[in-house]
């Protein structure tokens, strides 16, 4: 009972030290960028504080955290020891305005500081020079620019602006390109930008892919409407955007919520994204025969398993596409070749395989490196030197506007007459093989003989086995009427519930629980009694694992 005295009072004792920490405002009243400070006394020896973020915003007001200060006084010999978090309070309106609410965590219990009113007039604010602080007195006299109006001055609506960039201005029907958001600042340090994620992208006439965990690099500086501005990507959206059919399109309509960073804050905005114009031209016309559809730049190799076969035994090979796009739809580029049986040969498609990189182009530009693999299978019909010729692909190029052909020879086959196999020989009297085979017959059947033998005495075993079930079906164990006598007449969800509390494992309370729903208002000694073998050896291994908890007796 002392001890527990003792642990109250320091209870009580603790909950008066740390229960109402001070908050206050440097001041009440302030100009229009006049530094403004919230702090927050807690008293008390050591208290353990902790801060969640280091900003808090709420209606065009936000406190930024500066610091953790410990405090110590001395007065008549009476120490005084407390801890002050400093906020430095920012917004760039005037009027009577309110600090946002200010979350700490205090030795691990939460404490939210109330919201404090104060008054920022119109009037800007000129810091005075303190010309004993040379150090002082520079950050004040234009030596660093900027640093006066550090975070109170809202930027003006052309220093921050979101573009919508694409890899090309002008595409074709088929082409893919890169599209992705830019940030273009001025006059302040990089904001924070982030698209509202809960209004869906719209690329209309093209499909989109999304690119996870890609990333662009864009020059530093661009000029934008005849300013220069310092440019960032916006890396969590990336898309790869197929175009479907000819015209003119504005793409990448979207907002985005933007926010000042501790040294260049500002109050938080939305900008809606300036839109690219896509021309979009259709492909030239006539189009080739065997044009696929493929917009890009490849080049087809074969690659040759072997380059000898015999007439009637296939060989594999491979043809390989590689190039700059999708190559999504190259399909089977052998399905027209020998089509007249003029190949002394057949040619069977056995798989491809298809695969896209994401990468920065040899031209500078964002886009895909692409590899196509079909395998085939050849089956040579006549001897001799096979000569195939050579394979071709076409495709639309987009950098010289033209249909382009990509073309590679099949290498020269030698294929030689079709092998001659013996017929198999009939095995002598006198032959090893033979011999095995008489062996291996006469063991089977002395095997079999002796089972016949043992086929009374087997009987004889099934039949001492299925009496003694018989006699252990009239049995009960005593462990289940040690449980059936813990559990009572409980079942469903009040058994659940106790069998719980006991603190038993879950899966076997819930199969106890349905062997006893499924059995209407019978003890669980009368329901292994009228179960069948498996079922009993289910009940009699579920008692003994509860009951070796020692949790029910």
């Amino acid at each position: 009972m002392k001890y527990f005295g003792s642990l109250l009072i320091f209870f009580f004792i603790s909950i008066s030290i740390f229960a109402d920490p001070k908050v206050y405002l440097s001041k009440d009243t302030i100009l229009k960028g006049e530094p403004l400070e919230l702090r927050i006394e807690i008293g008390g020896s050591d208290p353990e504080v902790s801060i969640s973020k280091n900003v808090f915003s709420e209606n065009g007001v936000t406190a930024e955290y500066v610091g953790l200060e410990d405090n110590t006084t001395i007065i008549n010999t009476k120490v005084t020891h407390k801890k002050i978090v400093k906020f430095r309070v920012l917004s760039s309106k005037s009027g009577n305005l309110t600090t946002p609410k200010i979350i700490l965590s205090i030795n691990q219990q939460p404490f939210t500081a109330s919201a404090l009113t104060f008054t920022v007039k119109p009037e800007k604010y000129a810091p005075k020079p303190r010309p004993m602080d040379p150090i002082f007195d520079q950050f004040f006299s234009g030596n660093f620019p900027g640093f006066q109006e550090r975070a109170y001055a809202n930027p003006s609506d052309d220093d921050i602006k979101i573009g919508f960039y694409t890899s090309r201005p002008r595409i074709y029907v088929g082409e893919t390109m890169i599209g992705s958001f830019t940030l273009y600042y001025r006059n302040l340090e990089r904001p924070n930008f982030e698209r509202n994620e809960q209004e869906p992208l719209e690329f209309p006439f093209f499909t989109s892919e999304h690119l996870s965990n890609v990333n662009i690099s864009l020059p530093p500086k661009a000029s934008l409407n005849g300013g220069e501005y310092k440019i960032t990507p916006y890396n969590r959206e990336i898309y790869a955007l197929t175009a479907l059919r000819k015209g003119k399109y504005s793409l990448g309509a979207a907002k985005f919520h933007i926010e000042g960073n501790p040294l260049s804050y500002f109050s938080p905005l939305v900008k809606e994204s300036l839109k690219k114009t896509v021309e979009v031209l259709e492909l030239p016309s006539p189009v080739p025969k065997n044009f696929s559809g493929e917009v890009g730049d490849y080049r087809v190799k074969i690659l040759m398993d072997s380059k000898e076969t015999s007439v009637g035994i296939p060989i594999t090979f491979s043809v390989q596409i590689t190039g700059q796009g999708t190559g999504v739809l190259f399909k089977d580029p052998l399905q027209n070749f020998c089509k007249d049986n003029l190949c002394k040969a057949d040619i069977t498609l056995l798989d491809e395989s298809k695969s896209k990189k994401f990468a920065k182009l040899k031209n500078g530009e964002y886009g895909f490196e692409s590899e196509g693999i079909f395998r085939y299978s050849l089956f040579p019909k006549e001897k001799g030197k096979l000569n195939l010729g050579e394979m071709e692909i076409v495709f639309f190029n987009p950098n010289t506007a033209k249909y382009e052909t990509s073309s590679f020879p099949f290498p020269e086959i030698n294929i030689k007459e079709a092998p001659i196999f013996p017929p198999k020989a009939i095995p002598s009297v006198s032959s090893l093989n033979f011999k095995l085979w008489i062996f291996y017959f006469v063991i089977s059947g002395f095997i079999g003989y002796i089972f016949y033998l043992l086929r009374v005495e087997i009987k004889e075993y099934g039949k001492k086995k299925l009496s003694l079930i018989s006699l252990n079906k009239g049995r009960v164990n005593p462990e289940i009427g040690i449980l059936d006598k813990a559990i009572g007449n409980k079942k469903g969800a009040l058994l659940k519930v106790f069998l719980q509390e006991k603190g038993l494992n879950r899966t076997k309370v819930e199969e106890l629980v349905r062997i006893k729903s499924n059995s209407g208002n019978l003890k669980l000694s009368e329901i292994y009694t009228k179960s069948d073998a498996r079922n009993r050896e289910i009940i009699l291994n579920l008692t003994k694992e509860i009951l070796k908890e020692n949790k029910l007796i």
